[in-house]
């Protein structure tokens, strides 16, 4: 007769190294299918302010006239919604470094009439009053362009520190913004960043995990070491099989 405390022991272990981790970033391409805006609004700064309309989903998007997107707009006018941004605080939240997240990418179309630089910003507030923020490189967006298969690296070494250690940032981020800005330091020079009339498309938002190419999924390790462990249990269970 097998034990029992040590049958419940191997299927614990082995249930949890054939589990992939439990990750707060999606683990599926946000395509706005769903008509909702899969958590993604628009605020006044990077810690509050004056609340804005948030963003909204329209049809017409990067795989063709039924399909849905997520529309961000610019006023252009001076105060709230001037300038261009979208801001997530929970579906983009965890410790990128522990996910393998190397680079997000997503399809962008300017549907406005001025050229657009188009950075992500990667916030951790969770010790506030200090703040901790990375920005990525801009990717030139043309006005009245067609739909761009854009990808953003999230790499600590490609990260533009603003305030804080990079790696930090990475392993406790806390909101995820898409934003409009020639200038890195846009967060820290907000007079140099001008107001802007203008319309943005989103769409496919994509957690390229373990370099996996773009499908949005995330992988699960490899179960070499779940069986190399069931076997030493196997082993453990014929010498002590009472």
């Amino acid at each position: 007769m097998l034990r029992f405390d040590v049958v419940v022991l191997g299927a614990t272990v082995c249930a949890a190294l054939l589990t992939s981790p439990a990750l707060a970033i999606p683990t599926a391409v946000q395509d706005f299918e769903d008509a909702t805006t899969q958590g993604w609004t628009a605020g006044g700064g990077p810690i509050g302010g004056v609340p804005l309309a948030p963003p909204s989903v329209v049809s017409g998007g990067a795989g063709g006239a039924d399909d849905d997107f997520l529309q961000v707009t610019a006023t252009g006018s001076a105060g709230p919604g001037s300038r261009l941004a979208a801001i997530n605080p929970s579906a983009w939240a965890g410790n990128y470094s522990s996910a393998g997240l190397t680079t997000i990418g997503m399809d962008l179309r300017n549907f406005g009439a001025t050229d657009l630089y188009i950075r992500l910003l990667i916030e951790d507030l969770t010790d506030l009053p200090q703040a901790r923020y990375a920005i990525t490189d801009a990717l030139f967006l043309p006005a009245g362009g067609d739909w761009t298969d854009a990808s953003f690296s999230v790499a600590a070494a490609d990260l533009i520190a603003l305030e804080g250690d990079v790696a930090a940032i990475l392993s406790s981020v806390t909101h995820l913004r898409i934003l409009g800005s020639a200038d890195p330091n846009w967060l820290f020079a907000p007079g140099n960043q001008p107001p802007v009339n203008a319309i943005l498309g989103v769409d496919n938002i994509t957690p390229n995990v373990f370099a996996d190419g773009g499908n949005g999924g995330n992988e699960v390790p490899e179960p070499s070491t779940a069986w190399l462990v069931a076997l030493g249990l196997l082993g453990i269970l014929r010498i002590y099989p009472k």
